[in-house]
């Protein structure tokens, strides 16, 4: 399998990764069509409108403690590339903002 990178390149495309959209387009913000998602926009609808977040988790089923802590020593190596990928833009609306992102301890 490649890696993702490399089947972007070969479309002509750029895989980048963000907590916040450091550009935003003009138009009303898309939510997710649920009452949660459609409850914030009408409780909120500016800091809908303004603050445009991205998250994503993964859960993974691991069978018992000793797969847990293999699983882990394995995926060691990764964290920095984890973290980095899970941090929040520097940039918003096409700027540097002085929001503070807190680091992680591992």
């Amino acid at each position: 399998m490649a890696w993702p990178g490399l089947a972007a390149e070969a479309n002509g495309c750029r895989l980048a990764t963000t907590g916040t959209a450091a550009i935003r387009d003009t138009g009303p913000v898309p939510v997710t069509p649920t009452a949660r998602y459609v409850g914030m926009r009408s409780c909120a609808p500016q800091l809908v409108q303004e603050r445009l977040f991205n998250g994503m988790h993964v859960h993974i089923g691991i069978p018992d403690r000793e797969a847990g802590v293999e699983v882990l020593n394995r995926i060691r190596g990764w964290l920095p590339a984890l973290v980095a990928l899970s941090a929040n833009s520097p940039m918003w609306d096409g700027y540097g903002h002085c929001h503070i992102v807190g680091g992680v301890i591992v």
